[in-house]
């Protein structure tokens, strides 16, 4: 027999889940709309090297959580996806895209991280992204972030906190790594192995490392702020002050670099304490940078974000509504013609329905309450003969006769 449980680390959507996982997609959607963005998809799998030199080779990402596997020729290494952003950028260059700057693009779709399984991180999990590419302006960054503050409100998602930092441009950012790495040369001792090998090839990540022991070092480390030059602290402070005048309230974290090598100038996470240690609800930043791994010459200012939907429909309030579900019980095999006529006049009409079909009404009924119809249609002998068919609402059971216009006319109003 073939083994039913699940693979570690994947999960099953289906029935309330499926109806509020899709509600999730729509009110995404809806808002990549109210931004005018473009929806585009992108392969599951990419050539490796797309986002081990990309993500940073002491990432998390590429060293732990990347599903990697050779095509059948052997000669190529392939791996699915673990984030969307650099997938993104090469479709800007393998389409010729840079002539059509700036883009605004929204997708969402599975990404997959080889991780400890937990609440809310799973391996195979979905995602909504959007990526802003060709745009330098500060006001971009804060406006991402309003934008998923948006998100939030409409999906009844309350009790988080905007967690925002700087890593300033390329010259701040070199001048603070030198400036931690003094620092940090002081307990390379007692770092964490992970943390050792970080320190000589990118220190920034040792501020997201998750160990305790690295975390209580980096406790006194220097401020990133300390290194920011004109440009990085007056980008910084734009933004900031754009989000004021948003009304947004906002916590700069100068600890938040997120996991990913690419990033420059604005990070963000939007984080709640209702999903434990899986708090990040949705984050993000800009990476000007990330377009020169695919055409040296070329800076593409873009800032982008992606949130996870399982997290999404862990913390949303919004109520669900199940459409309604409409059965024709058709009492006979002699009879099935007929109500399949019948079922497709529905249709036609935009109501959707499918067929019982039995030879008594009892089991019928049986059926009818299992499926959990709202409206079961009764076509037997007798409906077929008047014209006039049986409405039985499953709610009250409440029942009259009708015909076809009749029922039809009841059905819209009701749905």
């Amino acid at each position: 027999m073939l083994k039913t449980q699940n693979v570690r680390g994947t999960h099953d959507i289906i029935d309330d889940e499926a109806i509020l996982f899709k509600k999730i997609l729509f009110e995404a959607e809806q808002i990549a709309k109210l931004y005018n963005f473009s929806f585009a998809e992108f392969p599951i799998f990419e050539f490796s090297e797309i986002f081990k030199r990309t993500s940073g080779e002491t990432s998390d990402v590429v060293n732990k959580e990347l599903y990697t596997f050779f095509d059948k020729s052997g000669e190529n290494e392939l791996a699915l996806r673990p984030e969307f952003t650099a997938s993104i950028m090469r479709s800007v260059y393998s389409n010729g895209l840079t002539h059509k700057l700036p883009l605004k693009i929204f997708t969402h779709g599975q990404v997959f991280r080889y991780d400890r399984p937990q609440k809310c991180r799973q391996r195979q999990f979905n995602q909504i992204n959007y990526e802003i590419i060709g745009l330098d302006s500060p006001y971009i960054d804060s406006e991402v972030i309003a934008m998923m503050m948006r998100l939030l409100e409409n999906l009844e998602i309350s009790n988080v906190k905007l967690h925002i930092n700087s890593l300033g441009n390329k010259a701040s950012r070199m001048n603070f790594e030198k400036n931690l790495v003094s620092y940090l040369e002081k307990y390379k001792d007692d770092l964490s192995d992970d943390s050792k090998v970080r320190l000589s090839k990118n220190p920034l990540r040792i501020l997201d490392s998750k160990s305790p022991i690295d975390q209580e070092i980096v406790q006194n480390c220097p401020k990133i702020s300390e290194s920011y030059d004109d440009e990085s602290k007056k980008f910084f402070d734009d933004v900031l002050n754009f989000l004021t005048n948003f009304g947004i309230e906002y916590f700069v974290d100068n600890k938040l670099v997120r996991g990913l090598d690419y990033y420059c100038h604005t990070v963000f996470e939007i984080i709640t304490e209702e999903l434990g240690a899986q708090g990040t609800v949705i984050a993000g930043g800009r990476y000007d940078n990330l377009s020169q791994f695919f055409n040296e010459k070329d800076i593409l200012p873009s800032f982008g974000c992606a949130g996870g939907v399982e997290r999404l429909m862990s913390l949303s309030k919004t109520k669900i509504t199940k459409q309604k579900k409409i059965g024709i019980a058709i009492l006979g095999d002699e009879n099935v013609n007929h109500g399949g006529l019948l079922a497709e006049k529905l249709r036609n009409q935009n109501i959707g329905c499918d067929l019982i079909i039995e030879n008594n009404m009892k089991k019928a009924m049986i059926k009818a309450n299992k499926k959990e119809y709202d409206f079961i249609i009764i076509v037997g002998e007798n409906e077929i003969k008047t014209q006039k068919y049986a409405l039985k609402n499953l709610a009250n059971s409440e029942q009259n006769e009708m015909t076809v216009n009749e029922i039809v006319a009841f059905l819209v109003e009701q749905l």
